[in-house]
């Protein structure tokens, strides 16, 4: 059910101004179409990377930490894990 049953303008059938829509150089256009071009690709590519929740943290495309957020000693020693996982 609307929490609005009528406004005053509503017999109104004309727009009062002429206003104008926003280009993409307008407000924070600029800097929200070029990040919302990339999230097709980002679902993608997670989906693709079997990648279920987030936050998830991937080192050398492996999944690692699950929904956490590390804390530096344990994401350093991961990354040192993984480091030592490419020279064998």
């Amino acid at each position: 059910m609307p929490s609005v049953k009528s406004y005053p303008l509503s017999a109104e059938k004309t727009i009062l101004c002429k206003c104008n829509l926003p280009t993409e150089n307008d407000g924070r256009l600029p800097m929200i179409l070029p990040a919302m071009r990339g999230v097709k690709e980002d679902i993608a590519r997670t989906r693709k990377m079997g990648i279920a929740n987030l936050p998830t943290m991937c080192i050398n495309g492996e999944q690692k930490f699950i929904s956490i957020i590390p804390s530096k000693e344990e994401l350093v020693e991961a990354v040192k894990e993984a480091q030592a996982k490419l020279k064998k």
